[in-house]
């Protein structure tokens, strides 16, 4: 391991954004601090739902694979030579990660995407590849900007310097239309679009159209490639040529107009929407009523924040609407001075205020008056001591979905928790639920969380009732399946065990399971040694 190679990361907080609140050291080898990173960015991070049709899209805050692409790129392409560390800061609304070493000669931030990968340090990019660590040869440039264009986030930002590069990835989603039509149009046509067609199509989105040479700079290709791309897209009908400018197809603007962040189709019967629009004396009444109606909720919701609540009615593409925007204060330090027997003093308080006007709207309801539909922008609160959408469900009262992520989750918190009542494991129940998990995969068949957690359980009578009670007060019924595993099977089948130094044993599942080859001992101090048997050679990876 060279001295140099440190990886340091930072967490900032929405409250203070020029100190960090965490920080993490990390000399270990390099497949250890990617698996560190990756779980501590996705502890950080949520999960959105955007409805797409009957199914619903999960998209993450920070996907996974365009973080570690990011990262991977930064440990190969770094300059050893220096003596600074590479760093990931992580901030509310973006991660930055930053690495010593400059382009490499011809690589710009406007050739980046299709420039060929010329690896600074070739023996660590082959090492990744043939651990599976990226998907191909190549610096998977494309790979993040494809994942994040067609999750409908910005491009992903770098920035050069003579002896840095800096890469930046932001989480928002600022059109969740295009996100819909994407998939969508995928389906449709049983096709994965390309990246050049993705970044054409959001362009023309973004700026109504574009000339061939602007589209060309866009997605970093020839003329040539980039009018047939642009062919492509005129014979599925995407978009079209007006005189010599592209432009989107008027069947794709209707069906991105009727789309709206989060919709859920709903009659209007809790929100009297068509009366508020007759004059402002009845706006006031029912803007009012609804004021109360929320101010009800916030006794079940443990951290609703305090707010204002703007109404406002508008036109949006010539239709009423009616737009509820709840205005959370966000908390703020201020320093007060006091007199004391004589002494001034200065005391710092936290104050609520208004967010800034720059700042994204965190919950919202849009009520579109002449299509009798209701739209959510929601954030995810304590309900009653367990994680839930409060406006969905406690006031339009929908009933919001678990995504899979959160059943595999729930499944495995819920047989930790009775396990350590019961006592039904000898060791980590994780595992065993895994290895559920992996044999009905291998079997293709269906994953219903309620029906593992009680299978692992065995024959314990009270252990199974206790699981069952615990999952449906989570939300967890009988039919309820996991439709898209969130893990590989790859993952799936690998346990870690974490020493107390921070040292990672990563074994099969199968091995850890049936002991064989493992024995755990524990002494009178409480100290533990592994024994790992009938190996026939060790690995340093």
């Amino acid at each position: 391991m060279l001295p140099q190679a440190e990886v340091i990361y930072l967490h900032y907080s929405a409250n203070n954004l020029e100190e960090y609140d965490a920080r993490l050291d990390l000399k270990t080898p390099l497949i250890n601090i990617i698996d560190k990173l990756t779980e501590r960015v996705q502890t950080y991070g949520k999960i959105e739902n955007i409805q797409v049709g009957l199914f619903r899209l999960e998209v993450e805050e920070f996907p996974e694979r365009v973080f570690q692409e990011a990262l991977l790129n930064a440990l190969s392409h770094r300059d050893y030579q220096s003596n600074a560390a590479v760093y990931v800061k992580q901030y509310p609304d973006r991660i930055v990660i930053e690495n010593p070493g400059g382009f490499l000669d011809g690589i710009t931030e406007n050739n980046i995407i299709t420039h060929p990968s010329v690896p600074r340090n070739e023996l660590i990019a082959e090492t990744l590849q043939n651990l599976k660590y990226v998907q191909r040869t190549g610096q998977g440039v494309d790979i993040m900007f494809k994942d994040m264009v067609s999750m409908g986030k910005p491009y992903p930002r770098y920035k050069s310097f003579n002896d840095a590069v800096s890469l930046t990835i932001f989480n928002a989603i600022d059109n969740t239309g295009f996100v819909k039509f994407i998939t969508e149009t995928q389906e449709k046509n049983s096709e994965i679009m390309s990246l050049a067609e993705m970044m054409i199509l959001r362009d023309l989105l973004d700026n109504r159209k574009g000339s061939l040479s602007v589209l060309s700079d866009i997605v970093q290709k020839s003329l040539d490639e980039t009018k047939k791309t642009c062919n492509k897209l005129i014979a599925n009908g995407l978009i079209e040529i007006v005189g010599k400018e592209y432009m989107l197809t008027p069947k794709v603007y209707e069906v991105l107009k009727s789309d709206i962040e989060y919709t859920r189709d709903k009659t209007i019967q809790y929100i009297k929407a068509k009366n508020m629009i007759i004059d402002d004396e009845q706006f006031i009444a029912e803007s009012k009523k609804i004021a109360q109606d929320l101010f009800a909720v916030s006794k079940y919701v443990e951290e609703m924040p305090n707010s204002n609540l703007m109404f406002v009615e508008c036109k949006v593409d010539g239709e009423k609407m009616i737009l509820i925007m709840k205005l959370n204060y966000k908390v703020t330090p201020i320093s007060i001075v006091e007199e004391v027997e004589g002494k001034r003093a200065i005391k710092f308080v936290n104050r609520q205020s208004l967010p800034p006007k720059t700042s994204a709207v965190e919950e919202a309801i849009i009520i579109n008056v002449d299509k009798s539909t209701i739209s959510l922008i929601e954030k995810r609160f304590q309900i009653d001591g367990k994680p839930g959408y409060y406006l969905n469900e406690q006031y339009i009262k929908g009933e919001p979905k678990l995504t899979d992520k959160q059943k595999m989750s729930i499944v495995n918190k819920v047989v930790k928790k009775v396990d350590s009542e019961y006592n039904v494991f000898e060791g980590d129940p994780t595992a065993v639920v895994k290895k559920e998990m992996i044999d009905l995969v291998m079997e293709h068949l269906p994953l219903k969380p309620m029906e593992i957690a009680k299978k692992v359980m065995g024959d314990d009578y009270n252990a199974k009732e206790e699981v069952e009670t615990i999952m449906r007060d989570l939300g967890i019924e009988e039919d309820d399946e996991i439709v898209n595993v969130p893990l590989s099977l790859d993952r799936m089948s690998r346990c870690k065990l974490v020493l107390d130094d921070d040292r990672i044993v990563e074994l099969n599942v199968e091995d850890y399971l049936n002991h064989e080859n493992i024995v755990t001992e524990t002494d009178m101090s409480g100290y533990s040694t592994i024994t790992l048997k009938n190996i026939k050679d060790i690995k340093i990876k």
